[in-house]
């Protein structure tokens, strides 16, 4: 009998859904396991819109994103100030959950293959992750640097 309960209760872990991506945005292992079964690949093609002297810079992200499943909405990491348009399969999405370095599409707008656009705005980053700006004092040139990591 202690035998079925256990399979009983490891069975019931298995089919229950991921554990929901924290507020905080940490990334746990088994939110790792959980993308990793969900998301077969992606591509993606960024296009920046950088205008000298601007505090901020606009990005329009195309991503080509292939899933296992439909079973639950894809989270995807973004640090952006504003999302200013989200569109999945040619449909404008208004309402989604976004978090301080994510957000999520309802699996209602998911195919297995997906096309997302993603349009978005960001002041750059004075901390030594995302996208730097900074002027020479000297000759007062401007550099931009990042090594795409959000985190």
């Amino acid at each position: 009998m202690r035998f079925l309960l256990c399979f009983f209760m490891l069975m019931t872990a298995a089919w229950a859904g991921p554990t929901p991506k924290p507020q905080d945005d940490n990334l746990t292992r088994d939110w790792a396991q959980f993308r990793r079964k969900q998301v077969k690949d992606v591509h993606y093609e960024l296009v920046f819109d950088l205008n000298k002297a601007s505090e901020t810079y606009q990005v329009k992200s195309i991503l080509l994103v292939n899933l296992n499943h439909t079973k639950s909405a894809l989270t995807l990491d973004l640090t952006a100030d504003k999302i200013s348009a989200l569109i999945v399969n040619d449909k404008e999405i208004k309402k989604f959950t976004q978090r301080k370095g994510s957000f999520d599409i309802a699996a209602q707008y998911l195919a297995l293959t997906n096309k997302i656009e993603i349009r978005h705005e960001s002041a750059y980053s004075k901390e030594p992750n995302g996208f730097q700006r900074s002027i020479d004092p000297e000759d007062k040139s401007e550099y931009l640097f990042t090594d795409f990591e959000p985190y």
